[in-house]
């Protein structure tokens, strides 16, 4: 059982079935972190129309959980594949990829939430409504060089009312389907560094989304001088 102040080490490999899925996370302060990073540590929910799963669901007003270099892919529900409700979790270097929602967070969906994203990739997500994240109920989520890109069905940021408005900071939407920098968001595009460019990864279908040199997510390659998303520099 972990405690207060614990961080867990989780082992290279890809977790699924029971025990790795619709997880409600504790009310403590403790950080889920890969050994190795998320091109070798991937959640797969295995998720689909006649199996819905979600990953994970933090409930508590105090949580403080720590989520590091994680992958989660393959969920698929009604509400999010990552549920935040009155909670304020950080997320730094993941990728949420493949997850579907039929209805609202095609990623993460937030109610009165104002969880933290560092360096995170969402791509080829889907949802009715936010493909990436889905805000509602005073939601401010802080998003800092993170890429939210290829979505199939949906806006990257779907903001439910104004009191839900997010911040942003050197991030990269593109290639969207039902939209990028739009509605409650269009005014942050173009400032403190938030760009929107085909990020180049080498390969998409990669775990790893690593990015071509010339990737304006490389930190050569954009005006904040800094790595966006979590995929890293080289194809090799």
């Amino acid at each position: 059982m972990a405690s207060t102040g614990d961080t867990i080490l989780i082992a290279p490999g890809t977790y699924r079935g029971e025990g790795n899925r619709d997880l409600s996370m504790p009310d403590k302060s403790i950080t889920l972190k890969s050994e190795n990073g998320p091109a070798t540590t991937i959640f797969d929910c295995g998720g689909s129309a006649f199996d819905n799963h979600f990953h994970l669901s933090f409930n508590s007003t105090s949580s403080t959980i720590g989520i590091v270099g994680i992958t989660f892919r393959g969920a698929y529900a009604g509400h999010g594949a990552i549920r935040c409700r009155s909670a304020a979790p950080r997320f730094i270097n993941c990728i949420f990829r493949n997850n579907e929602a039929t209805i609202s967070g095609g990623a993460l969906r937030c109610k009165a939430a104002s969880p933290l994203l560092q360096n995170c990739t969402m791509v080829d997500n889907s949802s009715m409504s936010g493909a990436g994240l889905f805000l509602i109920a005073g939601s401010r989520p802080r998003l800092e060089n993170c890429v939210i890109s290829h979505s199939d069905r949906g806006e990257a940021i779907y903001v439910s009312e104004g009191s839900s408005v997010p911040s942003l900071e050197c991030c990269n939407l593109y290639g969207n389907v039902g939209g990028d920098w739009i509605d409650h968001i269009e005014s942050q595009a173009g400032v403190t560094g938030n760009l929107s460019a085909d990020p180049l990864y080498c390969n998409r279908d990669l775990v790893g989304l690593r990015l071509q040199p010339d990737s304006p997510c490389a930190p050569d390659n954009n005006a904040c001088g800094e790595l966006i998303g979590a995929g890293p520099e080289g194809c090799q």
